[in-house]
């Protein structure tokens, strides 16, 4: 499973710049479906609008669309990583604290196989305080060498 997060990772980082194919199912709020030589990535939330304080599902589902394995190489043992942006500022990370063996790690994904990686961010920046309403830009970053982020998916936080 944990080889499974770093491949969705890397297949994020992967379509960044790639055409748009889709959108994901009704209810979530996704950025169009990113396709690039048979490897689609998807980030989503599971809505556009939250409450304060109400914690925020993130999610990256990797697909391998082609006919071949695809393989991916990590530098350590993350595979994946979300960070929330506010005004181009970094206020939370979910790696942030977390510690991971630093060994290279290798993942294949069959061809029609999926990864999910899911996190929930519970609205509180990286000092432990929850942040203000306002819009935020959710990030899914594959943790390859360099890294590779998807382009930012906008919720927004209201009173």
């Amino acid at each position: 499973m944990f080889i499974k997060a770093a491949i969705g990772i890397l297949l994020v980082a992967l379509l960044a710049g790639c055409k748009s194919e889709g959108t994901a199912p009704k209810g979530n709020v996704t950025m169009p479906k990113r396709v690039f030589n048979g490897l689609e990535l998807t980030l989503q939330s599971d809505k556009a609008i939250y409450r304060l304080r109400e914690p925020i599902m993130l999610e990256l589902v990797v697909t391998n669309k082609g006919s071949e394995p695809l393989e991916f190489t990590f530098r350590s043992a993350q595979k994946y990583d979300f960070v929330v942006k506010k005004d181009g500022e970094e206020i939370w990370r979910w790696s942030h604290g977390r510690m991971f063996a630093m060994m290279l790690t290798e993942f294949a994904l069959e061809p029609k196989e999926s990864v999910t990686y899911k996190e929930t961010w519970n609205q509180k920046d990286s000092d432990g305080n929850f942040v203000p309403s306002g819009k935020y830009n959710l990030v899914g970053i594959l943790k390859t060498h360099p890294e590779r982020h998807f382009f930012p998916l906008v919720i927004e936080i209201k009173d």
